[in-house]
Formats: C-alpha cells, sequence, structure tokens
C-alpha cells in the first residue's frame, strides 16, 4: 500500500518525494523505494545527533541522490547547563539511488547546527542548499552542494539583507529559483538568476491570513500558491 498521506515530507524533485520514513515516492506511478539508514550516521546514544537531509538530482550522473548531514549538538549537564560537544565536524554521507548504496563524502566546512534543525535542504539547478554558518567568522550564509562535483560553496545572499538576518529566512523554490521567505515580514526574495547577486527581486505578501505560512508554486506569472497554518491553501496575487 501506498504510505499514508500525512506523513512528513522532507524534500521533493522532479515529482519525486522523499519522506520522514526514508522512503522515495513517486505519487504517480504508487512506486516506493526504500532508503536503508547510513552505515555512517553518527551513533545517537552517546550524545544528542542532530541532522539536515536533502534529496536533489545529479544530471551529469543522471542520478536521484540523498544527502545526509549529521552532527552532535550541545548536551545538558545535571544542572541544565549546555555543554559543547568535543566533535564539532559536520559529517556527509550521500545515498545514490542509481547503485542502492550509501558512501561518504567530503565534511562540510560550514556550521549546519545554526538553522532550524527541521528545515530540509532545498534542491535548484543541480544543487541542494541550506541556510548554514561559515566556520571562520560565523557568518550566516546560503550553502549550496554541487550533486555532480559532490563539494560545498556559498550563494550569494541579496545585498539589502544584513547577513546576521539571513536565518530569520527559510529557503523555497519558486518556479524553479531559489527563494528567500521571512514569515514574520510575509517578504519573498527571489533569485531570477542563479548565482547572480544582482537577480534578488523581492515581493511582499500582504495579510495571508493567521500563523505560518510556506511558499509551494507559481499559478502562472502573477500568483504564488501558500500553504497555510490551518492547512488551507491560499492563492496570493502579487501585483
Amino acid at each position: 500500500d501506498f504510505p499514508n498521506p500525512f506523513s512528513w515530507i522532507i524534500a521533493s524533485c522532479d515529482g519525486l518525494l522523499f519522506d520522514e520514513c526514508h522512503q522515495v515516492l513517486n505519487p504517480v506511478t504508487r512506486e516506493i523505494r526504500e532508503v536503508p539508514l547510513s552505515p555512517y550516521r553518527l551513533d545517537p546514544f552517546k550524545r544528542s545527533v542532530y541532522n539536515k537531509w536533502g534529496f536533489g538530482y545529479d544530471s551529469v550522473n543522471d542520478d536521484y541522490k540523498v544527502v545526509y548531514i549529521s552532527y552532535y549538538g550541545f548536551d545538558l549537564d545535571d544542572d541544565d547547563n549546555k555543554i559543547k560537544p568535543e566533535c564539532i565536524e559536520m559529517f556527509v554521507s550521500i545515498y545514490s539511488l542509481k547503485s542502492g548504496s550509501w558512501r561518504r563524502a567530503q565534511n562540510s566546512p560550514y556550521d549546519h547546527s545554526v538553522d532550524d534543525e527541521f528545515d530540509s535542504g532545498v534542491f535548484v539547478d543541480g544543487c541542494i542548499h541550506w541556510l548554514a554558518g561559515t566556520t571562520t567568522d560565523y557568518e550566516p550564509a546560503i550553502v549550496a552542494f554541487n550533486l555532480a562535483e559532490e563539494k560545498f560553496y556559498e550563494v550569494p545572499s541579496p545585498c539589502l539583507i544584513e547577513s546576521d538576518r539571513i536565518l530569520f529566512f527559510h529557503l523555497a523554490v519558486l518556479g524553479g529559483c531559489l527563494c528567500l521567505f521571512n514569515d514574520g515580514e510575509n517578504s519573498v526574495w527571489v533569485m531570477t538568476e542563479y548565482g547572480v547577486q544582482e537577480s534578488w527581486t523581492k515581493f511582499k505578501i500582504n495579510d495571508p491570513g493567521p500563523g505560518e505560512i510556506r511558499l509551494l508554486c507559481w499559478l502562472g506569472e502573477e500568483e504564488v500558491v501558500l500553504s497555510r497554518h490551518d492547512k488551507k491553501l491560499a492563492v496570493y496575487n502579487v501585483k
């Protein structure tokens, strides 16, 4: 049977879904591909372990890949004081749907613990994107993992957003373009030309209704579909 439709979808790409049960789902054909646990995952019984996920398509090697980033978080002592982990490495492993196997990749040079633990990676232009921090000057950044090269690099953020405010945003995709969305201000930045800082454009969603919202997709050239906190969909005209 096809999985519960209310299971949490971690990421999507080309109509395929990757869910919280670590399955790749095709809603059209109802096919299911199980993704086994990574043999490189950290031991959660030793200390607090956190992770980030991403799912996307490597067009160079014609392969869909699941990217798993795991790291140790802060523990609490007997007085509920935070204890910094001894190991601060960001471990990366990749699952190839073509080969059906996991393998280790180079550790991420960025600090992925600074962003919301439950924000999964966003796939655009052959790369999976997260909000993270640089390990040299601790500046927030938009970080991309190229699925073909299997390397990390930074994507320029809008010059009008101060770097320390980037973490107040969520990453999203609209019309194949990378977006930054601030659900406190209901402002949306769209990178209309990938990798070009000057191509970021902004629009604002006025009165979207109570609670948190998420961007889903464009409907034509002027309307965007939103998912509201009350589990209802809304269409907003940006003009």
